[in-house]
């Protein structure tokens, strides 16, 4: 309550109003499997499409997948 009085009393003194504290919220995960990523290296057969997504051909040229939020268990 003090605090709160403290504020109120500056900002009588100075003319302005003080400004609301922006609060901090980190996002939510949605499923608990972000994160699972399969590299296939060249040669290696395809993965289910409905099921694994690809994203990128890593340096060392393996594919790299990452599980679909659907098929997360």
């Amino acid at each position: 309550m003090r605090d709160a009085l403290t504020k109120l009393e500056v900002a009588l003194c100075t003319g302005t109003l003080p400004s609301p504290k922006a609060e901090s919220k980190t996002p939510e995960r949605k499923t608990n499997c972000l994160g699972r990523v399969r590299y296939l290296a060249p040669g290696e057969p395809e993965l289910d499409t409905n099921e694994w997504q690809f994203r990128k051909v890593s340096k060392k040229g393996s594919r790299v997948y990452v599980l679909r939020q659907a098929f997360c268990p």
